[in-house]
């Protein structure tokens, strides 16, 4: 939602039924008018309405094996579907069920033999009043200023999204977003100015991310938000670039800023895989520790980082986070940028591994492994035209992780139990040779390459 117009566009119906003549006549009674759906049984229903939200359900009570009752709570104990509007069409004309199914969440009843005219009337009165409840509802949700979802809508998504991912283990992006100097910016143009600013770049924000489920929010102030659902972290800065790109583009002037002419962007991006271990909360947190990075390195840029890895290395449950670190900054533009990609990728890789198949795992590793290698070759390089003191232990490093990703290409099968295994043990090396060795090296080539300049 992004301040849209009440759609145009047709209503779904949901029919659930196990007996097909009363599904075709309800689909023939109401099709003309609405996109209908059907399942035959509580279970599918259920099942559909992972990926289909319809704007009612009409729904039987007597079914076999999860009736029509069961069907309902479950409905409206899911925070997906709790607002979907629920009728019963039953056979069974007695107070007591009537009474029941109202308790339960459903707002109608409808006995068989229907009539097709009273269906199409109670259905066409309960959507109306659902589209109206939805559009105050979204009124409530939109920023009044800049036209786009507010954080009460974005935490509400988030919420959403988080656990859908949770039920499909899908990864989930955030990236949060401030304009950089905006105070100064006020204190310069003024401040129905400023208004005129963030309304141009929440337009931009909005404008571009191209799928519907993904929602930029106005979170406070100067600062914006993403969520970007099913999408990994190569995704998310896909997206992250072109948001840098559009604003850059927008070119409005700021004299006062200390990094450009023109309104520019600090950007922090997060990318996790939910689960009931973590929250909502803590990607948050992380999405805004980064953004605090990338404005203190000196803003307009993006810093990338992980959700933190849980990790069991023998007996006790620890907390890992892996992330950019200005120790690394080595001077050497190819250098920083492999290293931020790398820490990018392996962090992923780590958080999502336990998600992964086989076949993607070993995918994985062999990308990594030529990825890597070049990497190495560059930073040998380096380190021998400084003459890097270190030089020996640094290399004895790159050798033991060479071979260590050269023995799983040769290990053709790659099974469940040894993807732990292989977890753990990348995390260890990658942990101990950035803490210990990328770091020394980083300073080593920063002063030498400062010298030379």
């Amino acid at each position: 939602m992004n301040g849209e117009k009440m759609s145009d566009k047709r209503s779904k119906i949901l029919i659930v039924d196990d007996t097909i003549l009363n599904i075709q006549a309800l689909s023939e009674t109401l099709g003309n008018e609405y996109e209908v759906f059907f399942a035959t049984n509580g279970k599918d229903a259920l099942s559909l309405l992972e990926s289909v939200v319809p704007d009612i359900i009409l729904l039987d009570i007597m079914m076999p094996e999860m009736d029509g009752y069961t069907v309902c709570k479950k409905i409206k104990s899911n925070t997906l579907t709790s607002s979907v509007p629920v009728i019963f069409i039953t056979a069974i004309n007695e107070e007591k069920s009537e009474s029941e199914g109202l308790a339960i969440g459903a707002i109608d009843y409808i006995t068989k033999p229907f009539s097709p005219s009273i269906v199409q009337a109670r259905v066409r009165n309960h959507i109306a009043l659902k589209n109206y409840n939805d559009y105050l509802k979204n009124l409530s949700m939109i920023d009044g200023l800049t036209g786009i979802s507010n954080r009460r809508y974005f935490d509400e998504y988030l919420n959403q999204e988080w656990h859908r991912a949770i039920r499909n283990p899908k990864p989930l992006s955030v990236i949060m977003m401030d304009i950089d100097f905006f105070k100064r910016y006020n204190d310069t143009y003024g401040h129905l100015a400023g208004d005129d600013c963030l309304k141009k770049v929440a337009k931009s924000l909005r404008c571009s991310v191209s799928r519907p489920a993904d929602v930029v929010a106005r979170y406070g102030g100067e600062e914006f938000i993403c969520i970007l659902p099913e999408t990994d972290a190569e995704g998310a800065r896909a997206v992250a670039i072109t948001i840098q790109q559009a604003i850059s583009a927008l070119r409005i002037p700021h004299e006062n800023s200390s990094v450009s002419n023109h309104i520019t962007l600090s950007i922090g991006i997060v990318t996790t895989i939910p689960s009931p271990a973590k929250s909502t909360d803590a990607l948050i947190k992380e999405a805004d520790e980064l953004l605090y990075q990338a404005k203190k390195a000196g803003r307009n840029q993006m810093i990338f980082g992980a959700s933190t890895v849980d990790w069991k290395p023998v007996e006790q449950s620890k907390e890992i986070f892996i992330g950019w670190t200005d120790e690394l900054l080595t001077g050497s533009d190819i250098i920083d940028i492999q290293h931020k990609d790398l820490i990018s990728r392996i962090s992923g890789f780590l958080n999502g591994v336990g998600m992964l198949d086989t076949t993607a795992v070993t995918d994985t590793i062999n990308f990594l492994f030529h990825y890597v290698f070049e990497h190495f070759a560059l930073e040998e390089k380096l380190m021998m035209q400084t003459c890097y003191p270190d030089f020996d232990e640094h290399l004895e490093q790159h050798v033991y992780y060479v071979r260590y990703i050269h023995k799983l290409k040769k290990n053709k099968i790659i099974t469940r139990e040894t993807i732990n295994s292989i977890r753990s043990e990348l995390l260890v090396w990658f942990l101990e040779h950035i803490a210990k060795h990328d770091c020394k090296m980083a300073k080593h080539l920063k002063q030498h390459l400062m010298k030379k300049s």
